[in-house]
């Protein structure tokens, strides 16, 4: 019986650490930057999209804090502490789930609005001939740069 308390407490550690990982990874999700690409910075603007960024830098620091919280009440082996960690943990989990499910229309909206960006772009064919004009010269520059280096 003490062998697969050993196994399971080793398991939950794991699982706790991989917890930790995924919590920094929402936190570096997060807080990473779009600023550099104007226009995506704008299209996510439009489709609230930050709301889900803002989501990340909250739920990042609460999961790594209670993954902490999780592998040092594993590895004490401290009952009151681990059902306390669990407790906390199904609490986090709820609230993604409150907090997820308005996301997922905001992802349909995203993936409607670049659809339509895209569908109303004019072909280049039909384009003015000015465009053309200007368009070619940009190709041609961006050309004589490349075969520059």
């Amino acid at each position: 019986m003490a062998r697969c308390w050993s196994y399971l407490r080793g398991l939950s550690i794991c699982v706790t650490v991989l917890l930790l990982v995924s919590g920094v990874v929402m936190i570096g999700v997060g807080y990473s930057s779009i600023e550099g690409n104007v226009p995506v910075a704008e299209l996510f603007d439009q489709l609230s999209i930050s709301d889900g960024l803002l989501a990340l830098q909250v739920f990042g620091p609460i999961t790594v804090v209670l993954s902490v919280l999780g592998i040092s009440a594993a590895a004490s082996n401290c009952k009151p502490l681990l059902l306390l960690f669990s407790a906390l943990i199904f609490v986090e989990f709820v609230a993604v789930m409150v907090v997820a499910s308005p996301l997922v229309h905001v992802e349909a909206q995203m993936n409607f609005a670049v659809d339509e960006i895209f569908l109303n772009v004019t072909p280049l064919h039909r384009a003015d001939r000015y465009i053309q004009t200007e368009l070619q010269k940009l190709q041609t520059s961006v050309r004589d740069i490349i075969t520059a280096e």
